[in-house]
């Protein structure tokens, strides 16, 4: 069952992973904020409002990509162990986590 919400995108939405999966959630997040946080390896052509963080995402600095005041993490990656551990911080940290194709670890 899926319940539509109103999320309050105070703080900036972050997505890990800048794949096909990625840029379609920055296509569809950018219609209702320009506060958006993109995490890759490697970037494709984005609106000029996403803040790129390039770097190589491990369960050790995951907190290093995702401030305190997030409004929204998802998490894109193809690395389901790295995607449980982006959840499970999100989980500890009060953050609304979505993981691509895993809805067990999403709270959103």
């Amino acid at each position: 069952m899926i319940l539509p919400i109103v999320v309050n995108m105070d703080g900036p939405a972050v997505i890990f992973g800048c794949g096909s999966v990625g840029m379609r959630k920055i296509e569809l997040l950018s219609g209702y904020t320009d506060d958006i946080i993109a995490v890759s390896e490697e970037f494709q052509a984005m609106p000029p409002f996403v803040v790129r963080k390039k770097g190589t995402v491990t369960s050790r600095n995951i907190p290093d990509f995702i401030p305190k005041n997030a409004s929204l993490v998802v998490s894109a990656l193809s690395d389901r162990a790295l995607n449980k551990s982006i959840a499970d911080y999100c989980r500890a940290n009060k953050i609304l986590v979505n993981v691509v194709d895993d809805t067990e670890l999403c709270t959103v």
